[in-house]
């Protein structure tokens, strides 16, 4: 058996501009709330997610923690 990494599908990364406001979301992976100075990243199905939280998840699942939809 190999040992080979999966492929991540491309998402967005999100840089957080004065228009829209972070923080009454929560990322879904660590409960913490995403605030405008962090990476996030959005998925294409438009769940947004801290970068360093989602990106593992991906690696392993490469799906949508929120919805399962292929990311």
């Amino acid at each position: 058996m190999t040992n080979s990494k999966k492929s991540v599908r491309p998402t967005r990364q999100l840089r957080p501009s004065r228009e829209r406001s972070w923080s009454l979301e929560e990322c879904s992976i660590c409960f913490d709330v995403m605030l405008r100075n962090q990476d996030l990243t959005s998925l294409p199905c438009t769940h947004n997610f801290h970068t360093d939280c989602i990106m593992p998840w991906l690696q392993e699942k490469q799906t949508c923690p929120n919805c399962r939809k292929v990311a």
